[in-house]
């Protein structure tokens, strides 16, 4: 237990350097803030490897002198050596039990509702049928201009209210079951959009960062962090589609319409990213309106130097150790009998407290 809330304060340290990050680099582009957030995340979960791998960095630990009455020894040790003390377990114990399975309970519910949110997605895809030529055709050039060399496959459900984008190995848009009837220019920005979320690998980096979520689901940090990963995400699409030429008054207004029509999404649950969020809908339109926002590439040199600089901020915090291990054990007299209400003062062969 004593190793679990460690690891949680080590890891909740890098999540707040990272959330810091964010609000000292909101003016550079969503896709550097996008970068930024997923490798902080990644960093915060990887706490226990570098704990372990990285070498140990000794943080001197306060001692904290405790009376206890009854019968004491006095002993001499070397300040390598350590003592057995007299512990007493009991509803200490109970509570740790408590602790651990309400912690694997809430990460196995939070993880339950991802497997369900993705089987229901798989069996609506099942179910539903090919869009027609003219999506096909609108993908085969925005797969081009985007660069991404995988076919993603375009289908339309029979879901009134649905418009999300999964699969890695073989990606799929899931349209609604009016998508049929829109005009080409609302299929061509809403292509743009979800065929950048591919081309950005946003569903894989998604899925990773709720699963770390899921295991840390007790840490509001995690919750925030995830929630700004999402929205960086959609405003880096944003970006990607603006950049393709879509002028951004009628980008909004398809936005603003779609949203409308849906009045949904609020379904964080479903492991995949979605247009036409309205928990994030204000704050893009403002963003794709304003000619000042920074929506520049990010170079793969400057990626690298900013992840040298938060793995040199991780790693210490991984690294930080305490300078004793706590002493646990029992106390016996001299014919063997345990001395539960002992009280034991460990002391230097120099004669100064250890």
């Amino acid at each position: 237990m004593n190793f679990l809330i460690e690891m949680m304060l080590r890891s909740s340290l890098v999540m707040t350097v990272g959330l810091a990050g964010l609000w000292l680099l909101r003016r550079q582009p969503a896709a550097f803030r996008h970068w930024m957030l997923a490798a902080a995340l990644a960093l915060a979960a990887a706490q226990p490897i570098l704990n372990s791998i990285a070498p140990a960095w000794r943080v001197p630990a306060p001692v904290t002198p405790i009376e206890i009455e009854g019968p004491v020894f006095e002993a001499s040790i070397q300040p390598e050596q350590l003592i057995v003390v007299a512990a007493t377990r009991g509803a200490a114990t109970d509570w740790r039990r408590v602790l651990m399975m309400v912690w694997l309970a809430g990460a196995a519910i939070t993880l339950l509702i991802m497997v369900l949110g993705a089987a229901w997605l798989s069996w609506l895809g099942s179910r539903a049928v090919a869009a027609g030529d003219n999506w096909t055709s609108i993908e085969s050039q925005l797969r081009a201009r985007l660069r991404n060399p995988r076919p993603v496959g375009i289908l339309v459900t029979r879901h009134p209210r649905l418009l999300v984008t999964w699969g890695a190995i073989a990606p799929v848009i899931l349209l609604p079951a009016g998508a049929g009837s829109w005009s080409p220019d609302r299929i061509r920005l809403v292509l743009a959009h979800e065929m950048a979320h591919v081309a950005r690998r946003d569903w894989m980096i998604q899925l990773l960062a709720e699963m770390i979520r899921a295991i840390n689901w007790f840490n509001p940090l995690f919750w925030l962090a995830c929630a700004r990963l999402r929205r960086e995400s959609e405003h880096a699409c944003d970006d990607i589609v603006l950049d393709l030429g879509i002028g951004g008054t009628s980008y909004a207004s398809h936005l603003i319409d779609l949203a409308r029509t849906f009045s949904v999404h609020g379904r964080t649950w479903l492991p995949a990213p979605s247009i036409a969020r309205p928990s994030t809908l204000e704050r893009r339109v403002r963003a794709m309106l304003n000619p000042q926002v920074n929506r520049r590439r990010v170079s793969v040199a400057r990626r690298l130097a900013f992840a040298v600089l938060l793995i040199a901020i991780a790693v210490p915090i991984a690294a930080a150790a305490r300078a004793q291990n706590t002493p646990a054990g029992t106390v016996t007299d001299p014919s063997g009998r345990p001395l539960g209400d002992a009280a034991v003062r460990l002391a230097s062969t120099n004669g100064e407290p250890a």
